[in-house]
């Protein structure tokens, strides 16, 4: 039976943002990091899979960032589309930025003034320079979030992170551009920042933020949640909750919500804490996770789309060395030719974590079952099709 008071507790969230007052967040080591580099002007790079809190970090980031005095502006990408032409995005890209900063009325008369003479990259690069950093005193931070986006675009991505990357080198020619920095926020790696080899790769000096799963000890976090069920059962069933949905988890944030309100709206009993969870899991994760649950989802779907990439037989053969319970360090080099690469998309896809004494290990039991040797044999013979 459902806890009695649970609906005065702070709530769990299903999914995305935590847009709920009563919803709990956790602060992790990321947010200290992502915070400390912004105010010093660094350009950051938050690259993680679906639902670990990359968009709860970027708002703390900027509440933070805004009550410090710096200026912020925020760009979502999936609500500017990626079915438009290439003039008509990046007009709108600079609209989005413009509107943060109480410019909206600037870019029509700007974007006009330039017409066609230039191309809508250099354009959104002049709009920074005169007029966002000709308007605003001060730090200027711009989040641009949803940055895989641009993976689907109908014209080359190059152009838009080569005006970030222009915008970045220009800071050694003018101090002016020392108040601008970009974080991005994405489903996606550094590599894929560059379609075209040919070009000059997004190699600017950035801050990379690692967000890694919540250890048990921060999942003490949620206690608060789960405060009905202390009131009703005491503090032991409370840890025992914790404990089994860890064991799960291994910490995931979207994973440890959802299991966690789905407890608190199926009841607990005493001694029969790993039972319940268990249940919940297969209901919720095992039975048709890939089909239903957005998380498990985009991993399932991620393979589907790389199935033609010529990495993807090295990320199942190093994926299923874990299943079976092989060490490999979580080293590029010790992956081989274009390791770092392998490693990022095996974490990006959500299928690997990280020991503590350096080694990879499959993400977590949930992810161990519904991403098992026969899923991997069905996506490499499927590859062959």
């Amino acid at each position: 039976m459902p806890i009695v008071g649970a609906n005065r507790s702070p709530r769990f969230q299903r999914g995305g943002a935590l847009a709920d007052q009563r919803a709990m967040y956790i602060e992790r080591e990321a947010d200290g990091a992502l915070l400390a580099a912004l105010e010093v002007g660094d350009y950051c790079l938050v690259f993680a899979p679906r639902q670990v809190g990359k968009s709860s970090l970027r708002v703390r980031a900027a509440e933070a960032l805004r009550e410090r005095g710096v200026n912020t502006a925020f760009v979502d990408l999936s609500a500017v589309g990626a079915e438009a032409r290439a003039e008509d995005w990046y007009f709108s890209v600079t609209r989005e930025i413009a509107a943060s900063l109480g410019l909206a009325g600037e870019v029509s008369g700007f974007w006009d003034m330039l017409g066609e003479r230039e191309t809508p990259a250099l354009q959104l690069r002049r709009f920074m320079a005169e007029v966002v950093l000709e308007r605003v005193s001060g730090p200027v931070v711009v989040f641009v979030d949803e940055t895989d986006v641009t993976l689907s675009l109908p014209f080359s991505r190059d152009d838009f992170f080569a005006a970030i990357r222009a915008m970045f080198n220009l800071r050694a020619e003018d101090e002016q551009w020392q108040r601008l920095s970009f974080c991005l926020f994405g489903v996606m790696t550094r590599d894929d920042l560059v379609e075209d080899w040919e070009r000059t790769p997004f190699n600017i000096e950035c801050t990379e933020i690692r967000l890694r799963d919540f250890s048990r000890r921060e999942m003490e976090g949620f206690v608060p949640g789960l405060q009905a069920v202390e009131d009703q059962w005491g503090p032991a069933v409370v840890e025992a909750v914790l404990d089994a949905v860890h064991g799960w988890t291994a910490g995931h944030p979207a994973l440890s919500q959802r299991l966690l309100a789905a407890v608190v709206d199926a009841g607990v009993e005493e001694g029969r804490e790993q039972a319940l969870v268990d249940e919940l899991v297969a209901e919720l994760f095992l039975e048709r996770g890939r089909e239903l649950d957005p998380v498990l989802g985009d991993t399932a779907r991620r393979f589907g789309r790389d199935r033609s990439g010529d990495l993807l037989p090295r990320m199942l053969e190093i994926y299923e060395r874990l299943l079976r319970g092989e060490r490999v360090a979580a080293n590029g080099r010790a992956l081989g030719a274009n390791g770092m690469q392998l490693l990022s998309r095996l974490r990006v896809a959500g299928l690997v974590g990280e020991t503590e004494d350096g080694n990879l290990e499959v993400r977590s039991r949930i992810v161990a079952q519904v991403f098992d040797l026969e899923w991997t044999h069905s996506v490499a013979t499927e590859r062959l099709l």
